[in-house]
This record gives structure tokens, C-alpha cells and sequence, in this order.
């Protein structure tokens, strides 16, 4: 898995590159194939590169829009990418015909906005800038593959892959969150769906999407296991057929990857 992380200075502050430098640097290895930085006076996102699939090996992230008003940094890997070009395309806000995954996702939120979650399929966690709006998007995927914590001190607002990236971030550590700990250590952390072994440092649950702004950090969950009908047909025959086709086409996106050479 890459990695993600970033600096929000909702007061306008200009963001140290040297702190950002601090927060990947306490998760580099999640960056082998690069890491690299987009500062933009109070903002400042990194992207900590693990090349796996063939169109990551062309991402540029932070991904920013042509019009510059938005910039993405992903840890993800789309699997419904055929039916997802096919409607941006479509809608007019793609036109590469082979776009990767992280422009994918940045398209998706220029055309849906915050709904965008609810139309991609796969492992996911992202945060887009969205300067128009002062506000930062983020979200993980319903299952939770992909991890993205946080943490807002003051109107400074610290997110991340990892919470190591987070504690380089602030500098001193937070308060240590003792039920949390006492439950992982007796193997009952079922109910800590948004909260970390630290105090101050939440984590984004599975299934949510998260909007900080200068005024409040909101969380709203765009995904409900069972919210959708299940699909009817006529015979057991057309169930397994239908079934098949899905899984195997899921399977293949899944394990695409990039070649050895």
C-alpha cells in the first residue's frame, strides 16, 4: 500500500515543508517508488509511492486539477474502472482514455462532489484540497482496507495513513487513550471504530467520508451493508451466471499489477 498524509493551516498559516518532510519521513517506507510534496501556502499534501498495478506506474500525485482549484493524494486501487470512465467520460470530465486511478478519483469528485465515495469500488483512501471551498475531503473505503487517521490541534488539522505520521506531525505526544489500549490488549476493539491508542488522533471509519473545514470537521457515512435491493432474476441459472461474471470480474481488477520488467 502507498501512503497519504498532509497539513491543513485553517489560519492561514504558511505550511512548514520541513514538518511535512518530518511526517513522511516517520512512514517512508511506505514510499519506495518516491515520495514527493505539494505546498500551496496553508495546505501541504505528500503521496509515499508503492507502485502496484500498471497505471500507477504513470500517477503523479499530489494529483492537481488543470484549473488548480483541487489536489488529490490517494492510497487506492479503483476495480469498477471500466464503468467509471464510461460515465465521466461521458459527463465530460474525463478525457484520457487510460486515465489511473488517482485521476479517476479526482474526476469523480468534480463530478459528484462529496457523493463520490458512493461510485467507486475498490480499496480506498484519499484526501482532496478543495481551495474554492477551504475545505479538505476525505474518505476510506467501506471495508476498510485502506487506513486514514487525523487529528485537529488547534486550527491546525494533521491527517495520515499512519499514526506515526500524524505524532511526527505534532511534535509531542497526545494523551494515551487507556480503555483503547486496555481493550486491543484484551482483544476486544470491536467497539473503537473511530478512535486510536492516542487521545487527540481519530481514525476515519470504514464506510465514511470526512469534511474539515475552518469552522468544524464532519463526518458523514456514505455506505450501509443491505441499504441496496438485492437483484432478482428468474432461475438459479441466472444467478450463477450473474455471479460469476461479477466475481470474476472483480477478481481480475483486484489482482492486476504491474509488470516485472
Amino acid at each position: 500500500m502507498s501512503g497519504i498524509c498532509g497539513i491543513i493551516n485553517f489560519d492561514g498559516a504558511p505550511v512548514d515543508p520541513e514538518l511535512l518532510r518530518r511526517m513522511t519521513e516517520a512512514v517512508k517506507k511506505r514510499g519506495p517508488d518516491g515520495i514527493h510534496y505539494w505546498i500551496s501556502g496553508n495546505v501541504g499534501l505528500a503521496h509515499l509511492a508503492l507502485n502496484t498495478t500498471p497505471e500507477s506506474l504513470r500517477e503523479h500525485q499530489p494529483l492537481l486539477s488543470p484549473d488548480g482549484a483541487l489536489c488529490l493524494t490517494a492510497d487506492a486501487r479503483v476495480d469498477n474502472r471500466t464503468e467509471l470512465i464510461g460515465t465521466l467520460t461521458a459527463k465530460g470530465f474525463l478525457r484520457d482514455a487510460s486515465p489511473t486511478d488517482a485521476d479517476l478519483i479526482l474526476a469523480a469528485y468534480q463530478c459528484w462532489g462529496e457523493e463520490c465515495p458512493k461510485h467507486i469500488i475498490g480499496d480506498f483512501a484519499f484526501a482532496i484540497w478543495d481551495a474554492r471551498e477551504r475545505k479538505l475531503f476525505c474518505a476510506r473505503d467501506p471495508i476498510g482496507v485502506r487506513l486514514l487517521q487525523y487529528c485537529q490541534r488547534g486550527k491546525t488539522f494533521f491527517f495520515g495513513s499512519r499514526v506515526a505520521s500524524i505524532l511526527a506531525g505534532l511534535g509531542t505526544l497526545p494523551p494515551i487513550n487507556r480503555p483503547f489500549l486496555q481493550d486491543m490488549l484484551a482483544g476486544q476493539l470491536d467497539r473503537w471504530i473511530d478512535e486510536t491508542a492516542f487521545e487527540d488522533i481519530l481514525r476515519v471509519p470504514p464506510s465514511y467520508a470526512l469534511a474539515a473545514t475552518p469552522d468544524k470537521v464532519a463526518l458523514q457515512r456514505y455506505w450501509i451493508l443491505g441499504a441496496q435491493p438485492a437483484p432478482r432474476y428468474k432461475t438459479d441459472e441466472e444467478y450463477i451466471a450473474q455471479g460469476a461474471s461479477t466475481n470474476w470480474g472483480r477478481a481480475r481488477m483486484q489482482t492486476r499489477h504491474r509488470s516485472a520488467h
